[in-house]
């Protein structure tokens, strides 16, 4: 009997049993690639869209009020604001004043200077979520954030980081932003693109313990101010070197959204040629600004134009955006020539909430509630849908 086993044991495989175990090992790999199958990034083609849309500022924001400030304070709609539950920080260049959500002035919390808590030229800022500080880079300071205290306006003790940030912004106790500069690695000089970049940095505040995110992300210098950008708790940042492809950073997993189709991609500065913006997230979707540059010419610097703002929704639609209806006055989206500032013609978010900054000229009709007399530019306030 062991004799006849061992035969059976030592026996050829037949061409039929070949047959089965490929098949077998062929279902195997089809159960196990089917469990790993990588998904299809989808493709915004923003050289062709064939709809467009038209949005409502109430489709943007809530609670939205009107706000006048004194004419003590001389505003323009270029300054930057950040709103709060409970504040207006407004920088208007020369000094960073500190109001109620009504306007009412309450402090001036640093001024253009050298000494400590003053500013050669402000980066950015923001409040953190407990309304407790304000923080800002100081571009004449190199690698350094200062904090100021609101309630009371004490400057404390700088935070240094590793690098300049472009276009900070704080989610849920975590600082993000872009380097604007590194101490290490490729120049940062006009024309130079690095092979790789830091997606984004997070900074737990005020501690300074960082948490680094790499190998994601280039850009080119010319565009690294808007390849980031937050709703609530979420993070988009854009790829503009390989395949422009759009990021989303939450519960620190960053993963690939969807790839921006562009003509005539710039490649240096010098070039000019295609290049796309995060502009706004919202609840609805993404909205995305495509801009051509011009190359340089004669020692000029390189200029710019506005083509079109693109909302990308949530069920995968794109569409040209036409007018945002303001308050019973209509802005038409498709001459972005005309207006110099985003917040004169689109609202900018800050965290949990956004604004426009417009002059009264903007409104076909002026709302009954304004000062005609003052000359300030009216802040539309509210909170981001």
């Amino acid at each position: 009997m062991a004799t006849i086993a061992n035969k059976r044991l030592m026996r050829k495989p037949t061409n039929k049993m070949i047959l089965k175990k490929t098949a077998i090992l062929f279902l195997g790999c089809i159960l196990i690639f089917s469990c790993n199958k990588l998904t299809t990034i989808p493709v915004i083609d923003l050289n062709r869209i064939d709809r467009s849309i038209n949005l409502n500022i109430t489709d943007i924001l809530k609670d939205i009020s009107l706000v006048q400030i004194s004419p003590e304070f001389l505003l323009a709609t270029h300054n930057e604001i950040y709103v709060t539950a409970q504040y207006l920080v407004i920088n208007t260049r020369l000094e960073i004043h500190l109001f109620s959500r009504d306007g009412t002035y309450i402090r001036t919390l640093a001024r253009k200077g050298r000494g400590p808590g003053e500013f050669i030229t402000v980066g950015d800022f923001f409040v953190d979520e407990d309304e407790r500080f304000l923080y800002y880079i100081n571009k004449g300071m190199d690698f350094q954030m200062n904090r100021i205290d609101l309630s009371s306006g004490k400057v404390l003790d700088p935070i240094p980081i590793d690098f300049n940030f472009l276009k900070p912004f704080y989610i849920n106790g975590i600082l993000y932003g872009l380097p604007g500069a590194r101490p290490a690695g490729p120049s940062m000089d006009t024309g130079t693109f690095p092979d790789s970049g830091i997606v984004a940095c997070s900074i737990v505040l005020p501690s300074g313990e960082m948490e680094i995110f790499q190998g994601y992300h280039s850009y080119p210098y010319f565009s690294s101010f808007s390849a980031i950008k937050s709703y609530y708790d979420e993070v988009f940042l854009l790829n503009y070197n390989y395949s422009d492809t759009l990021f989303t950073l939450k519960d620190n997993r960053l993963s690939p959204l969807y790839v921006l189709r562009l003509s005539n991609k710039p490649q240096k500065w010098e070039g000019g040629g295609n290049s796309c913006n995060i502009f706004f997230a919202y609840r609805k979707g993404i909205v995305f600004e495509k801009v051509t540059y011009k190359a340089v010419s004669d020692n000029r610097a390189a200029t710019f134009r506005r083509d079109f703002l693109a909302l990308y929704d949530r069920e995968r639609n794109v569409f040209k955006i036409e007018n945002l209806n303001v308050i019973d006055t209509q802005v038409d989206l498709t001459n972005l020539a005309k207006y110099s500032f985003q917040s004169s013609y689109f609202p900018v978010a800050c965290g949990k909430y956004g604004y426009m900054l417009v002059g009264h000229d903007f409104f076909e009709t002026l709302p009954a509630d304004l000062d005609p007399d003052n000359d300030n530019p009216i802040i539309i306030v509210g909170t981001l849908k």
